[in-house]
């Protein structure tokens, strides 16, 4: 496992070493000419093993890569230990994706807009309990790989409406009468883009949800130059750090989602409960 601290500035207009998890995007793409928020997530590589074993033929090795600033190389070392874990222990691919992940405190119905209120939904209260991993909220649309290869959309049908073509119900919220599940990715109207998106990202072959992210989606609130594919859960090494020091009460919430850019977080339990919160759940402060 090789953790490396960043070097001098690197003045060849090139980023650093920018390989990272799932999506692992070229300069003109994914990064700016200062290379954005470094480092990006580190990779957990397997490789053949040096010396083959004829009780282990099968055997990889596993190495963990990251350039970090020598501030965060505690950090960066610990994660590698974590991403070495998942690498040898999590070998089930998840295709099947919560579409309605509650929000973290119960919303204000009756007021325009509607934002949440200080008091925690019923069942996520695990969450102010410290328990769970936060992760960053892409501002995006929602896509699918499934098991045999084929690109899934997130689609929303609202009461009344009749659900597109070959649509797969996953969920349906009794409070809203909205149904949520997938379409194919190719009869909708995101189609060309998340072509684009997929020669773009770096091998996005892994079955999972990925956020499409760029120029024309959602007024790019992320300022990406081109589009992508984003792994949820996938974030910038410095963002997930950040993270892990975020609060998780009401007005500490408030206050720290509004002094950053990121449109909200996502906690994911052990167990496979989820529980989300965006910036905009709030008043502007």
């Amino acid at each position: 496992m090789t953790t490396t601290p960043e070097q001098s500035p690197d003045t060849s207009g090139q980023c650093p070493d920018t390989r990272g998890g799932t999506v692992r995007t070229p300069f003109a793409v994914g990064e700016s000419a200062d290379c954005g928020p470094l480092p990006t997530r580190a990779d957990a590589v397997r490789t053949r093993p040096d010396t083959p074993r004829p009780d282990t033929p099968d055997g990889v090795r596993i190495e963990y890569r990251a350039t970090v600033p020598r501030s965060l190389v505690a950090a960066a070392f610990l994660e590698g230990l974590a991403e070495i874990s998942r690498a040898t222990t999590d070998q089930t691919p998840r295709t099947t994706a919560v579409l309605k992940i509650p929000t973290l405190f119960v919303r204000d119905l009756d007021a325009r807009p509607a934002h949440v209120l200080p008091q925690v939904t019923p069942g996520c209260e695990w969450v102010v309990e410290g328990e769970g991993v936060p992760t960053r909220k892409w501002d995006g649309v929602c896509f699918m790989l499934d098991d045999n290869g084929g690109w899934w959309a997130r689609r929303e049908v609202k009461p009344g409406k009749t659900p597109p073509e070959n649509f797969i119900q996953v969920a349906y919220d009794e409070t809203t009468k909205k149904a949520y599940g997938w379409e194919p990715a190719g009869q909708t109207g995101w189609r060309d883009i998340h072509t684009e998106a997929v020669a773009n990202s770096y091998s996005p072959n892994r079955p999972g949800t990925y956020e499409l992210v760029g120029p024309l989606v959602n007024g790019n609130p992320e300022e990406y130059e081109g589009h992508l594919l984003l792994a949820h859960g996938w974030a910038p090494f410095a963002a997930r750090v950040d993270l892990l020091h975020a609060p998780r009460d009401y007005v500490g919430l408030h206050q720290w989602l509004h002094a950053r850019r990121y449109e909200g977080i996502v906690w994911h339990h052990p167990d496979g409960r989820m529980a989300k919160i965006k910036a905009n759940d709030f008043p502007r402060p």
